[in-house]
């Protein structure tokens, strides 16, 4: 049975040394509450690249050991579930982080071929900057404490699932865009929409 106290107080010690962010869904991956993250911009990252469709499917499964989703930009996330009765009751996600400090700068080499202004980079910016930079094998001890302590199981390495999101790689006729552009070119564009004309940021992209 999902218990709040011991998962706050699992997530507190993991976010020792590293400033990670917690989300937790319900099986239907409806947003329940979240840990110092932007949700918004959440949604639409595991909405665009299929990961919200594949785990509502993946929880109705009777047994469901942790996973680790990646995309081509080393961009990480960890899903755990907990259960009742063999029913997910609760998918706990970890992440976003970065697999390493080059996972930055191609998404923001990424995002050069939008012409944007100086205003809408730091915007961008200010999105990613807070991802931590966690060493993959880091990273999965982690997802296997809190699917330990969640679960009340001591499962190792071995049982962690793990699956790629890569885009199709640009051609002549279609540049490449990744996941995580496609996802902030659609929270600035809903960003803008509520601004008034005269605001800052109303004006974030060059047309």
């Amino acid at each position: 049975m999902f218990s709040k106290e011991t998962c706050e107080m699992t997530i507190k010690i993991l976010s020792t040394c590293y400033p990670l962010q917690f989300w937790e869904y319900s099986p239907a991956m409806e947003l329940l509450s979240n840990h110092d993250g932007q949700a918004e911009f959440m949604d639409r990252l595991i909405s665009l690249n299929g990961m919200k469709d594949f785990l509502i499917a993946y929880a109705k499964e009777d047994v469901c050991p942790p996973y680790e989703f990646s995309d081509d930009l080393g961009i990480i996330i960890g899903c755990v579930f907990s259960k009742e009765d063999k029913r997910t009751d609760r998918v706990l996600l970890l992440g976003p982080t970065f697999a390493n400090d080059r996972s930055l700068k191609r998404l923001l080499d990424d995002l050069e071929i939008h012409d944007l202004s100086v205003s809408a980079r730091k915007y961008m910016y200010e999105q990613f900057k807070d991802y931590p930079i966690i060493p993959i094998n880091i990273f999965e001890q982690y997802l296997l404490m809190l699917h330990n302590a969640i679960c009340d199981e001591c499962l190792d390495f071995p049982a962690i699932r793990r699956k790629n999101f890569y885009h199709t790689k640009k051609t002549a006729a279609v540049p490449e865009t990744n996941i995580a552009t496609k996802a902030f070119m659609q929270a600035l564009e809903d960003y803008k929409a509520t601004m008034p004309p005269s605001a800052t940021y109303s004006r974030l992209l060059i047309n």
